[in-house]
């Protein structure tokens, strides 16, 4: 498995998640190589990611690209059998975004699955806003100028996961050989990630419940399910982003719900039709009057309308 793996640049903790597939697969004797491309580009050039991005596009795109010709190399070279590949589909500065079209370089590699990771939006913003990371420092400078930073955070991750999910279908020959494309949450268990290794057709099985009407009683029942769910494939969870319960009410949380119901729709939802083996599987395990909840029926009439 050669897998291409996205996010957004700041405030994900993709390398922690990434490590932590790494080290699963490791404990189970495979042995993941990662690939970092800007990390690589950083260090041949001696630049660091602010000059990489207000240098002339046309310089910073053929570096990528020989990033990843060189991956492509390597991997042919030492006949490594599984990979990681962490890149960034798009990226902003001074307010100016930009689209990453690598797909051309990418396809040498030979990627049998694009990843795009994201997390809950509030998360990412509190990462930027008290920045550990060399490239969260570089963001705060840029991020604390705007005003509504979770709408900011939402508009990015939107825009990652439609640039590689371009990248997908550009480097697929045709619907009967495609590269699959996924959208998967850091808060995700390891093990998710790691099963696409054994088997690239593995089902995947989103988990539609209700969180809001949800006892602790029912939460058990549904958590139960789950478990017993993953002994027969990936099992993508909702609850693995949630709304922050803390958050401030107004335009943040009218936002933040919008995407919430765009992206398990859009995003997860309605990527399941890629193997006929992926299925939405409702979880409401309730004995009498069941709670009526929008968000199952939108996404198992979701699933319905696209088979």
């Amino acid at each position: 498995m050669i897998m291409i793996v996205t996010g957004i640049m700041a405030g994900l903790n993709t390398d922690e998640y990434i490590d932590k597939v790494v080290k699963f697969a490791k404990k189970r004797n495979m042995d993941i190589k990662v690939y970092d491309v800007f990390d690589m580009i950083s260090k041949e050039k001696n630049a660091d990611i602010v000059h990489l991005l207000t240098m002339n596009d046309l310089f910073f795109r053929e570096m990528r690209e020989n990033a990843y010709l060189r991956i492509a190399l390597d991997i042919k070279r030492n006949n490594v059998e599984h990979a990681i590949i962490k890149t960034h589909a798009t990226s902003e500065w001074n307010s100016v975004g930009f689209d990453f079209r690598d797909a051309n370089a990418i396809k040498e590699i030979k990627p049998d699955m694009v990843v795009t990771l994201i997390d809950a939006e509030w998360l990412i913003e509190k990462r930027i806003m008290d920045p550990k990371t060399e490239m969260e420092k570089v963001f705060h400078k840029q991020f604390k100028k705007y005003d509504n930073r979770m709408e900011k955070v939402l508009d990015w991750m939107n825009r990652e996961v439609s640039q590689a999910e371009d990248w997908a279908r550009s480097m697929s020959k045709d619907w009967n050989e495609f590269i699959p494309d996924y959208v998967v949450a850091t808060g995700q268990p390891a093990e998710s990630l790691f099963k696409f290794f054994l088997d690239k057709n593995v089902p995947v099985f989103y988990a539609s419940y209700s969180m809001t009407h949800a006892t602790d009683e029912i939460r058990k029942i549904v958590d139960e399910g789950i478990k017993r769910l993953r002994q027969f494939g990936i099992v993508l969870d909702p609850q693995a982003i949630e709304i922050g319960l803390e958050s401030e009410p107004g335009l943040d949380k009218d936002a933040t719900y919008a995407y919430t119901v765009h992206r398990d729709l859009r995003y997860i939802v309605k990527k399941l039709r890629q193997n006929k083996k992926n299925a939405i599987v409702a979880l409401h395990p309730y004995k009498e009057r069941p709670p009526f909840t929008s968000g199952m029926c939108d996404e198992l009439g979701t699933a319905r309308d696209y088979g």
